[in-house]
């Protein structure tokens, strides 16, 4: 309920809601209820079914000794290059496979989930990026009322701190193609823009074709259109024109479901060359008081979208949504890999308390002792990783797919960074709960723990 109610805040930040909080019905409280103790009863059962099957006389025999003298095995020949303490270790993993594949999977889901929670910033942050700092990078967009003439450009870089312009044009069309319709941009592209271009998600930057159109993906989709493929359009406005353009590309954009064309062909094409709806222009911030007022006073201009501060709103929204996220996401992890490495090491002590006793009264110190206690937990946790990044990268790459929809794209970013904070954040879970475990190691009753057991 309190995590809810912390996902809830996020949501009602974020859509300006006046009111939401967190609600459930009975049925989820009963259904989580309901899964909680019914895997807490499956493990038991298993448990139990293995006691009440055994015989009377085998159950109160002590257990045999495992043999590991099996000629040739590989584990045979890796246990004679090891020390008395690392081969104690090697053993125990091997004498037990299914107790050792459980807790290197529960530390690997621990690390997947990690994984997961580094894989949606990694890719917000490049979409900020390539939307802010590399497809568009002027200040401010300036949208007229109607087509102006291409020369009357020239009078917005008079404007106050403007140090450079350049012209912009994008049409409303509808696209047609196999029966099938979008009603979507079709944005006017600058052959040697400085400012607004146009950058797919492998960071490649596309220049207009010399004719034809160019289809973002999703809009393709839409369409079921591909290269080589004529698309029907038709401008919703004005002299509604209608006209055939062949696909002569396909590309993967960030955000937007447009299409592109060259500026002076799409001037051609809806018979009004020479003539722009609005401009991309960079300016001094210096000058940010003077330039706002002259906007304002300027009849022809409709509306100004400055970048920086669409920028600065979603990071804002980002960082205060992320933020919740990840400590929903640490907490699920340090429970995950701090529960398996906690009832693992404790199973371990349990059963090996007498041979643990035994090393100390033969000799052994604090620290080596501690070593087989957890050299077994560590070895399995550095088993996890490999698996633990594997699964938590295929389930960011599905989950990045769920997320994309026709505005925004979101490609799976490799972030290193975030691997390495998923795997040093799980193994100091698996430490700390190992530690905890070690320090009953400093009270054992040698006295008692050595006593024959029969």
């Amino acid at each position: 309920v309190a995590l809810g109610g912390a996902l809830a805040s996020v949501y009602r930040a974020y859509y300006h809601f006046p009111h939401l909080a967190f609600d459930a019905q009975l049925s989820l409280y009963a259904l989580a209820w309901t899964v909680a103790v019914g895997c807490s009863m499956i493990g038991a059962y298993a448990a139990v079914r293995v006691a009440v099957r055994l015989r009377p006389a085998t159950a109160l025999a002590p257990r045999q000794p495992t043999s590991f003298s099996a000629r040739g095995s590989l584990a045979e020949a890796l246990s004679r290059r090891l020390d008395g303490k690392s081969r104690i270790i090697l053993r125990r993993i091997l004498r037990f496979p299914r107790r050792s594949m459980t807790t290197v999977l529960g530390i690997a889901l621990a690390v997947s989930v990690l994984v997961l929670a580094g894989a949606f910033p990694a890719v917000m942050e490049r979409l900020i990026d390539v939307n802010f700092s590399q497809a568009n990078r002027q200040d401010v967009s300036l949208q007229f009322v109607e087509a102006q003439q291409k020369s009357n450009l020239h009078a917005v870089e008079q404007l106050p701190g403007v140090t450079y312009a350049e012209p912009s044009r994008a049409e409303r069309v509808t696209f047609r193609h196999q029966g099938r319709q979008a009603e979507e941009a079709l944005v006017g592209l600058l052959p040697d823009a400085r400012l607004s271009r146009l950058i797919d998600a492998r960071l490649v930057v596309f220049t207009p074709p010399a004719s034809g159109v160019v289809l973002a993906r999703s809009l393709a989709e839409k369409l079921n259109a591909s290269v080589g493929d004529l698309v029907e359009i038709e401008q919703t406005s004005g002299r509604r024109i209608v006209a055939a353009l062949k696909v002569v590309d396909i590309v993967d954009p960030m955000v937007g479901s447009s299409a592109y064309i060259g500026l002076e062909e799409l001037g051609r094409l809806i018979r009004e060359p020479g003539r722009i709806t609005g401009a991309n222009v960079r300016f001094d911030m210096a000058a940010y008081d003077r330039f706002n007022a002259a906007i304002k006073k300027a009849p022809v201009v409709a509306g100004a979208s400055f970048v920086k501060l669409a920028e600065r709103s979603m990071r804002a929204n980002f960082q205060r949504s992320v933020g919740v996220m990840n400590f929903i996401y640490l907490s699920f992890a340090a429970i995950m890999a701090g529960g398996v490495a906690f009832s693992a090491a404790r199973i371990t002590l349990a059963e090996q308390e007498r041979d643990l006793a035994t090393l100390r009264v033969l000799g052994f110190s604090r620290v080596e002792v501690s070593y087989v206690l957890m050299g077994e937990l560590l070895v399995l946790a550095l088993a996890a990783f490999l698996p633990g990044v594997a699964i938590g990268t295929g389930m960011g790459q599905w989950l990045m797919e769920l997320f994309s929809n026709e505005l925004y794209s979101f490609p799976y970013i490799f972030n290193w960074t975030g691997y390495a904070v998923a795997i040093g954040f799980t193994l100091g879970c698996v430490i700390a709960a190992a530690l905890v475990v070690r320090s009953s190691i400093d009270r054992f009753d040698m006295v008692g723990v050595l006593k024959a057991r029969d």
